[in-house]
């Protein structure tokens, strides 16, 4: 019963299961792309900020404001169309007034605010790059350790399988008296540790593919069944491994990089809005207004008898236009001018070093990533051959167990190494295509 628990998760583990749905890695990263949280609240401050922008772009424009009232006035007051004392009396007064404004001359301040704004929201856009290519990072790097998890599970079971058609075998030999009890006993003890084994790689296997749905936000009940990935010495090649030319190709196209660069532009255009404070305004202005009043009576050519205005007429008569020019000259306003620009050169000196820190940050990071590959490649050609002994080896303590040449004890060593070998092949090789995503990474090259 148990070799058939074995082929049972061979075959879970070897076959694609009908129930589940087959992701690769670009399905991953692409759904990622469309509904991770953290790059849709990337997206969001990405188009707040495109809001202030336009915001920023239009405020040069003229101002135009209409305006219209309506009130009562009960007991003594003043008409505001004639402004005479009424006494007793209910007025009704409407008043209607359009008006403009425009800066002629303000030292550039809203030509820079607008500058601001719109370096402002290409930062915003290269953060959203960012986190898009932090996701896709992480997820390539889960994507990668569920498959390794896989064949190292597949490794266990085919492990299990072998040791129990051995433990098959020598139960035959025991019995026929070829062979004493405490060769069976040991199988037995090899075929318990490796079904213990068998358990720990699924684990780790359950393990890594929850923790790869949790990075797509998937539904936590929801199960996927990976798509395995091709592995060529070509595959793992990359275009340069000098890690001055990976460095400056980096340097250009990082979007956290381009980011500290635009907000280094930014901070500098933001100390010309401060210094533009130091210079005066000039501004013009114009209007065109006119009223009503129930109060407004026509007093000519009878005195005595007035008689009330219409709506019409008092409109045209009260009808009104003013246009004028208006200067601003700061001259002391307690130093809060002379210090919120000497604040914005300090945020203009703290973006430059921003920018330095990132720029050395991401050498370090290229010159690892860099020594990382080649170690990873000298790494899986060496054990790729280890293994490939390891086999040979294998095969020939085989041969000498059927005829009878070296115990199972010897044998079962052999077979613990070949097992050890082709783990550690697995994990050699995972690892060089891990490293070589990184490389790809910096050298913008698609993770999939």
């Amino acid at each position: 019963m148990k070799i058939v628990r074995v082929l049972i998760v061979l075959f879970l583990f070897g076959q694609q299961v009908n129930a589940q749905a087959v992701w690769d890695l670009k399905r991953c990263i692409s759904y990622a792309m469309e509904n991770n949280l953290q790059i849709k609240q990337a997206g969001v401050a990405a188009l707040s900020s495109n809001y202030s922008f336009q915001t920023a772009k239009y405020a040069i424009l003229p101002s135009l404001n209409a305006d219209a009232s309506h009130s009562y006035n009960f007991g003594r007051g003043i008409d505001p169309t004639t402004n005479i004392y009424i006494s007793d009396r209910q007025i009704q007064v409407n008043s209607f007034s359009v008006s403009s404004s425009a800066a002629l001359f303000n030292g550039g301040q809203r030509q820079y605010q607008r500058q601001v704004a719109s370096l402002e929201w290409q930062a915003a856009l290269q953060d959203l790059k960012k986190a898009q290519n932090d996701v896709a990072m992480n997820i390539a790097m889960a994507y990668l350790n569920v498959l390794f998890t896989k064949e190292q599970a597949q490794i266990a079971a085919r492990q299990l399988d072998l040791t129990g058609q051995q433990k098959k075998q020598t139960t035959r030999l025991v019995e026929v008296g070829n062979i004493s009890e405490l060769s069976l006993l040991d199988v037995e003890a090899q075929y318990a540790n490796e079904e213990s084994n068998l358990v720990g790689a699924q684990n780790n296997y359950v393990l890594a593919k929850l923790k790869l749905i949790q990075l797509l936000q998937l539904p936590m009940n929801m199960d996927i069944q990976v798509d395995t990935m091709q592995f060529s010495m070509e595959a793992v090649k990359i275009p340069s491994a000098d890690p001055t030319e990976v460095f400056e190709f980096a340097r250009k196209t990082q979007p956290y990089i381009l980011s500290q660069q635009i907000r280094l532009l930014e901070a500098r255009k933001q100390t010309y809005v401060r210094r533009a404070s130091f210079y005066p305004s000039l501004n013009v202005f114009g209007s065109i207004r006119t009223s009503y009043s129930s109060a407004m009576m026509n007093y000519f050519p009878d005195p005595l008898h007035p008689t009330k205005i219409s709506f019409s007429d008092q409109l045209n008569q009260n009808y009104g236009k003013a246009v004028g020019v208006s200067l601003s000259l700061p001259i002391f306003n307690g130093m809060q001018t002379h210090y919120a620009f000497q604040k914005a050169r300090l945020g203009e000196l703290n973006a430059s070093y921003n920018l330095q820190s990132a720029e050395l940050s991401l050498q370090q990071e290229v010159t690892q990533a860099i020594a990382n590959w080649k170690a990873a490649v000298a790494k899986f050609e060496s054990v790729q051959k280890y293994a490939a002994s390891m086999q040979a080896a294998y095969d020939a303590n085989a041969k000498k167990l059927n005829a009878g040449i070296i115990n199972t004890l010897e044998f079962n060593t052999a077979k613990n190494n070949l097992a050890k070998s082709q783990s550690d092949l697995v994990s050699a090789k995972y690892d060089l295509l891990l490293k070589t995503k990184i490389v790809d990474f910096y050298l913008g090259r698609p993770l999939y």
